[in-house]
């Protein structure tokens, strides 16, 4: 199946950007547990579940009812909602929009864009100078307003559109309990 358009997704990760989570059959038994998630997904290279039947009570989605697509087409086609878990060696720098800016965690005001975060090799680098308030940083301390965020694990909710949808807190301090890291979440 060719894809004309690209796959949107909610994200979750944990707040620090380094963290490792070296199992996470332990947040697959959470998802299916809680009714988050239903069956695993055969025959793909990541980790993937099918939704569970309290799918909405653990997502909350904004305005009308959302037009989600739950089933896929065929065996090849991604573009349903679903859940995907991929984990990476290196940090990973994912965004919404090239042009989606950082902020400053100091003077909270607009830096760097996503393209520009990526051009100048941020995640290799040590700090980051804030051009409004010349305060430094970890670049990994810029907040880019749910719209991008970099991390080592992720779990995708596929074919979710950017800010319609949230997680619940309770989803994210279930998350914290059963890895021992908080949570948060972004879209692409």
């Amino acid at each position: 199946m060719t894809r004309n358009k690209p796959i949107h997704r909610l994200i979750l990760h944990p707040a620090n950007a380094q963290d490792h989570i070296d199992d996470f059959a332990v947040i697959e038994k959470l998802f299916i547990e809680i009714g988050l998630a239903g069956v695993a997904m055969a025959g793909h290279a990541s980790p993937r579940l099918l939704l569970g039947p309290r799918f909405y009570q653990w997502i909350t989605f904004m305005g009308c009812a959302p037009a989600l697509k739950l089933e896929p087409d065929d065996a090849a086609d991604e573009s349903f909602c679903h859940i995907r878990f991929t984990q990476h060696d290196e940090l990973q720098f994912r965004y919404l929009r090239p042009e989606v800016k950082g902020r400053c965690p100091a003077c909270t005001k607009l830096g760097l864009t996503a393209a520009s975060f990526l051009q100048q090799k941020c995640l290799q680098q040590q700090t980051w100078t804030c051009p409004h308030c010349r305060q430094s940083c970890s670049p990994l301390a810029l907040n880019w307003k749910n719209e991008a965020g970099v991390g080592r694990f992720f779990i995708e909710f596929m074919e979710v559109h950017p800010h319609e949808a949230i997680p619940v807190d309770g989803l994210l301090q279930r998350l914290a309990e059963v890895t021992e890291t908080k949570w948060q979440y972004f879209y692409v």
